[in-house]
């Protein structure tokens, strides 16, 4: 389908919008997109997603957790750019439309389902990729970024004990959560979906 040549690679660029994937509670969407992704052969799955948990059945738990991050979201734009600004009130209509589809949507229209990242390890593991790891460097990098901004509410951290990924925070709130993964099997198989023993 994208006719890739011999010594081409593909990457994969999956950023805020694989959440959006599990309304289906059997995983069988998820299942089909991470099988059509490892059917490209990739050299490497970049994801990026709102690191929170909003995709709990009872809305008491999403109001409260989505209250929790939000307010961390809401805080961290309100140090960045002034009341008046046409990007900020943008960014708070973007953000209230999700805020309104977390807590008043069911089913199938709950289109904003954020997991954290242990959730989508295991997602991405059970999908057949393993997690690449962060190097130094990249956590260097990242944190020169965020000091270009000279906001020191904001920090960029590894996650896990093996520094799977990077997470960027609003002072201890995790707000979204980079990884880099790649095929288990990473000289080719095409398979759909891939079963661990």
């Amino acid at each position: 389908m994208l006719h890739v040549k011999e010594g081409e690679s593909v990457a994969v660029n999956c950023v805020l919008q694989m959440h959006r994937l599990l309304y289906d509670s059997s995983g069988g969407i998820l299942r089909d997109f991470l099988g059509l992704i490892r059917s490209t052969n990739p050299t490497i799955i970049l994801m990026a997603e709102q690191e929170a948990e909003h995709n709990e059945p009872s809305l008491e738990a999403r109001l409260v957790n989505s209250l929790r991050y939000y307010a961390a979201v809401f805080d961290s734009i309100g140090f960045s750019l002034p009341l008046d600004s046409p990007a900020r009130i943008k960014i708070e209509e973007l953000f209230a439309r999700d805020i309104r589809n977390i807590i008043a949507c069911e089913g199938r229209d709950r289109t904003e389902r954020h997991e954290c990242f242990g959730k989508w390890r295991k997602l991405m593991e059970q999908g057949g990729f393993r997690c690449t790891g962060i190097t130094e460097r990249e956590l260097f990098q990242s944190q020169m970024l965020l000091k270009m901004y000279s906001c020191e509410d904001y920090r960029v951290t590894k996650q896990g004990n093996d520094d799977a990924a990077l997470t960027l925070s609003w002072l201890d709130q995790p707000l979204c959560t980079v990884s880099a993964w790649t095929p288990i099997d990473a000289a080719g198989s095409s398979s759909s979906y891939y079963q661990p023993s």
